[in-house]
């Protein structure tokens, strides 16, 4: 089968790697400010409460079926509490869909998450260096090459 990944991927490995993944623009009906308003303001929010039922039930009810999705996958989110509880809601809500969630953990180097804050806030200040211990060899490679603009880098994965 193929998986559908529904994200942006920086980088011209990313998911040319792998035969069974396609990757699409969210649009306005996947974590967009329609579905889920909270997420773009997650800085004020980070000790609220927030339930984006919207968002997930929009996925679960038509797009999944849509693009015969039957697994949805995110990353640990041990920084950002608006993420952690839109994936805890994806754990609750996803299966009454017919579809499961899977919650990647978090990349870590030496018992520490890797935080793409961080790694930006290093770029900012042009020490790539310092970025080199929490990035694939690609990632950094990529990041080295000089490719990637300051004012890109924000909506970029590295």
């Amino acid at each position: 089968g193929t998986t559908v990944s529904l994200c942006r991927i920086g980088g011209e490995s990313g998911p040319g790697i792998f035969k069974n993944v396609m990757v699409l623009p969210s649009g306005m009906f996947m974590i967009s400010s329609i579905t889920f308003g909270e997420y773009f303001n997650k800085d004020s929010l980070q000790k609220a409460t927030i339930v984006p039922v919207n968002d997930v039930d929009t996925f679960g009810r038509y797009i999944a079926p849509s693009l015969q999705i039957n697994i949805r996958f995110a990353g640990e989110e041990p920084f950002d509490s608006v993420t952690r509880q839109y994936n805890e809601l994806m754990r609750d809500r996803l299966p009454y869909f017919g579809v499961d969630f899977y919650e990647i953990p978090r990349f870590t180097v030496n018992d520490e998450a890797v935080n793409a804050t961080y790694i930006r806030e290093c770029l900012q200040r042009g020490d790539v260096e310092a970025t080199k211990k929490y990035l694939t060899e690609v990632s950094y490679e990529y990041i080295r090459s000089g490719k990637v603009k300051l004012r890109e880098m924000k909506h970029k994965v590295v």
